[in-house]
């Protein structure tokens, strides 16, 4: 069967897209709570068709969710291997 159009990812596209940033005003992280002040660089996640800029995340707290994504993404590689030796 021929793929069609790029490969897609899982991060990204319509889940959001990931991207740094340097806080232009003082906010929160939307995990911990945590003050970032102007000037301080986070991580935001920005929603296609959604207006604003999205929820921010200190380094600390996307640094967990990074390796929260990573362990679910080892989950669904040994699923996808086991899987395939049974087909």
């Amino acid at each position: 069967m021929a793929k069609r159009g790029p490969t897609p990812s899982l991060i990204g596209s319509t889940h959001g897209t990931v991207s740094f940033h340097v806080a232009g005003k003082k906010s929160g992280c939307r995990r911990c709570k945590a003050d970032m002040s102007k000037g301080t660089t986070c991580v935001r996640v920005t929603k296609p068709g959604k207006m604003g800029s999205g929820p921010a995340y200190c380094m600390d707290c996307f640094a967990e969710v990074l390796d929260q994504t990573q362990r679910k993404l080892d989950e669904l590689r040994t699923e996808l291997r086991s899987v395939r030796q049974i087909a």
